[in-house]
């Protein structure tokens, strides 16, 4: 029987994952300091950390030896790596209409050719993103030499609504940043601060992309699937479901808690400007049409919102302070009409009594 096989496969692969977990407790493998100081989730710490490394003038001391083999993995051939400037939150504004204003996360350029990077790790795409983006370097790059990367943790495309059709390459951490950086290590062998902090980088992001299985346990897997394809092919065809209802019931009970805890305050399930959202999210709405958003868009990317209920309207400065003083926050993202938070800051990663706490000091403000 089918059920019988993927039983008998799970258990195989359970044994296997246990004695990789014992591995990893036994040589210190798990210790990683970006984990530890909490880089996960941070885009603009990964953007700081890549740029440095592609900055031909960077404390690494090798030159535009990082970048050159960067440019390479886009298989670009016009661009001058040793003249080469690498800014980080680059401001368009210059070259743009106030409506289509924004900033770069990292810019890379050398005369009249640049490479744009978006950098998402968790975050929502913005309204026409990549568009302004094409905009702002159609205008400030007279030859059109730019390429515009999109990345992401598991090369994921960006939104219809964030490319709008322009030209744009997904690049992704999982693939082509741990190749390069891979790449990085053999180019600072002779530097072992740069090599062995590059190996950690590495081995952190393959901790956020789930590739952190040491390879001879992994190719011992492969050998189990090989001969069980069936039972293999029907758990991947429902591997996603499985976990979509894993989170669907978490934030049905979460409803449920928050309907019996806060009685008086409106609960909704889908936010209206990210439809896509529900059933990974809970609204309560607060005083003043407030609405603070509580879900999941990605693989353990949990975050904290707050919109207004009518979405096209903006966030006092007022209403901005309250929520990021209500949650303790130093780090969050922001736009014109939402103001947000991940992971390590979200209520519901500190517990249910936290969440109440969050809302309660919102509604008593």
């Amino acid at each position: 029987m089918m059920e019988d096989k993927i039983k008998n496969l799970l258990n195989q692969v359970d044994i296997i994952n246990r004695k990789n977990s014992e591995i990893l407790d036994a040589t210190g493998g798990r210790f990683n300091i970006f984990r530890i100081c909490g880089v996960n989730h941070y885009e603009n710490t990964h953007s700081a950390i890549i740029a440095e490394l592609l900055n031909p003038k960077g404390s690494h001391g090798l030159g535009a030896k990082f970048l050159e083999s960067f440019v390479e993995l886009l298989e670009i051939t016009y661009f001058d790596c040793k003249n080469a400037r690498v800014i980080t939150e680059y401001p368009t504004n210059i070259y743009v209409s106030d409506v289509e204003k924004g900033r770069i996360d990292i810019l890379i350029e050398s005369g009249d050719d640049a490479i744009i990077i978006e950098n998402k790790i968790y975050a929502n795409d913005q309204w026409e993103q990549l568009k302004r983006y094409d905009t702002f370097a159609r205008n400030k790059y007279s030859k059109s030499n730019y390429r515009i990367c999109y990345l992401t943790l598991e090369d994921i495309d960006a939104s219809d609504e964030s490319h709008c059709g322009v030209s744009y390459n997904c690049i992704s951490y999982k693939t082509e940043i741990i190749d390069w950086l891979e790449k990085c290590v053999e180019i600072a062998v002779r530097f072992p601060i740069v090599r062995e902090t590059i190996i950690q980088y590495i081995n952190h992001l393959k901790q956020l992309t789930n590739q952190d299985m040491d390879t001879k346990n992994r190719e011992e897997i492969v050998a189990i699937l090989l001969n069980n394809m069936d039972a293999a092919r029907a758990i991947y065809n429902n591997y996603e479901a499985a976990l979509n209802e894993i989170d669907k019931s978490y934030f049905d009970n979460l409803e449920q808690q928050l309907k019996k805890d806060f009685p008086n305050l409106e609960i909704v399930r889908k936010i209206p400007i990210h439809s896509g959202y529900y059933p990974k999210s809970v609204g309560v709405v607060l005083k003043e049409d407030l609405v603070i958003w509580l879900g999941k868009d990605k693989p353990n990317g949990f975050f904290c919102q707050l919109n207004l209920k009518e979405p096209e309207k903006e966030l006092s400065k007022r209403q901005e302070e309250m929520f990021k003083e209500a949650l303790h926050i130093k780090k969050y993202h922001e736009d014109h009409n939402q103001i947000w938070t991940k992971k390590d800051d979200v209520p519901q990663e500190r517990g249910y009594d936290s969440l109440k706490a969050v809302i309660n000091k919102i509604i008593q403000k």
